[in-house]
């Protein structure tokens, strides 16, 4: 029988950018989420420009340092706005694009992004879930999920 994977991966995204914007926006135990990104899409549309242009600034020093010195090169940074944190980012650029494909299940490994709001993750996560199963339309599938890897001391 002939198995695909659809890999759906960009690594450091937060749970909040795989559901759909109106998902969150309608939900009132995510009010202050939405309320704090709404924020930061203000201000990343003033001040955002500047902040990037100098975050590349670093970057490129940073890269130079690297290279001289025989290390692997940071990360590229990118703009806040179409960013792996920001709220559907990740649903709208990458997930939403698959949903008219088939599928049996999902696996998922994804947290750290996430870890300094655990208690919020525990109301998202479920959450993240029950709207894939919605969006794709096709039952109670699966979803396996990865326990994320003890990566540092407990607070």
């Amino acid at each position: 029988m002939p198995v695909g994977l659809i890999n759906n991966a960009w690594g450091g995204t937060s749970a909040e950018a795989w559901i759909r914007r109106e998902s969150l926006e309608s939900n009132p135990r995510f009010k202050p989420l939405m309320e704090a990104t709404a924020k930061r899409e203000a201000e990343e549309r003033v001040e955002g420009e500047a902040r990037f242009a100098a975050a590349m600034t670093k970057w490129e020093e940073d890269r130079r340092k690297a290279r001289a010195e025989g290390r692997a090169s940071p990360s590229t940074p990118l703009p806040w706005l179409s960013g792996k944190i920001r709220p559907s980012n990740a649903f709208a650029g990458i997930l939403h694009p698959t949903l008219g494909y088939g599928i049996k299940g999902v696996i998922w490994y994804q947290g750290e992004s996430n870890s300094g709001r655990a208690y919020e993750y525990a109301y998202l996560f479920p959450l993240m879930i029950q709207h894939w199963r919605e969006e794709w339309k096709q039952g109670d599938f699966p979803f396996y999920w990865v326990q994320l890897a003890d990566y540092r001391d407990e607070k």
